[in-house]
């Protein structure tokens, strides 16, 4: 008896699947997982993120009461070399 044969697709459309994927959980696989496979899968998943996640990612860094202080004193003396 033969061994049934393994049904393989073709990276492009792998990469139009991953293409597809838009909920958080499935973000996250692809970032973890799917870049892992292959260069295609790798370069697809980065250009997703290029264009669907990073433009709407934002970084906010809580540097504490010393950075306020700091910004306050610096745009105090800047008002007042502006006057």
């Amino acid at each position: 008896m033969e061994a049934p044969q393994a049904f393989t697709l073709p990276n492009e459309l792998w990469i139009r699947v991953l293409q597809d994927l838009e909920n958080e959980e499935d973000i996250a696989v692809l970032w973890t997982t799917c870049r892992h496979v292959c260069t295609a899968f790798k370069d697809a998943t980065e250009s997703i993120f290029r264009e669907r996640h990073l433009p709407k990612t934002r970084i906010n860094f809580d540097l504490g009461k010393k950075a306020y202080l700091l910004q306050r004193s610096m745009l105090t003396s800047w008002v007042r070399r502006a006057h």
